[in-house]
């Protein structure tokens, strides 16, 4: 299973819960707080982080989640199969830091990956022959039947 961003958050959130074999994860943030707050800036800059705290005072009364489930940090570790966390090198929303947090805190077997010069974006099509070489040789080592062609 792949999952970027949002949908890699969801995966470790869900770990618990997921049958996978094996995971790769890309642009995964630390949690929400963060996420929030990271990516206001970007776009607003100083005052961006300032706002986030309003943005995410609505979370738990709009969805029914607390804001302290919304933390793949803190489920990373619920994470059983094998994981390859890729994380981009220039990515403002989900920092090289924030990812290698998350890398850190998985259970083994566990491998990372920053993508050179890559932000929040695809890292497939920033770094297709690589990214093909990285993730079809870690499906290979955890998937079983799983060959990676020459």
């Amino acid at each position: 299973m792949i999952g970027f961003s949002l949908g890699g958050a969801s995966a470790v959130l869900a770990a618990d819960k997921l049958e996978a074999d094996a995971l790769v994860v890309e642009a995964v943030f630390t949690d929400i707080r963060k996420a929030t707050a990271n990516r206001l800036q970007t776009r607003l800059g100083g005052v961006g982080s300032a706002l986030s705290s309003a943005l995410l005072w609505q979370l738990e009364p709009r969805t029914g989640i607390p804001v302290s489930a919304v933390a793949p940090i803190e489920a990373v570790a619920d994470v059983r199969a094998p994981l390859l966390v890729i994380a981009g090198e220039a990515d403002r929303r989900t920092t090289l830091a924030d990812s290698q947090a998350l890398f850190d805190r998985a259970n083994q077997p566990k491998a990372f990956w920053a993508v050179p010069g890559a932000a929040h974006e695809n890292y497939h099509v920033h770094s297709q022959v690589e990214y093909e070489r990285r993730v079809l040789n870690f499906f290979s080592q955890y998937l079983v039947g799983c060959e990676v062609a020459p």
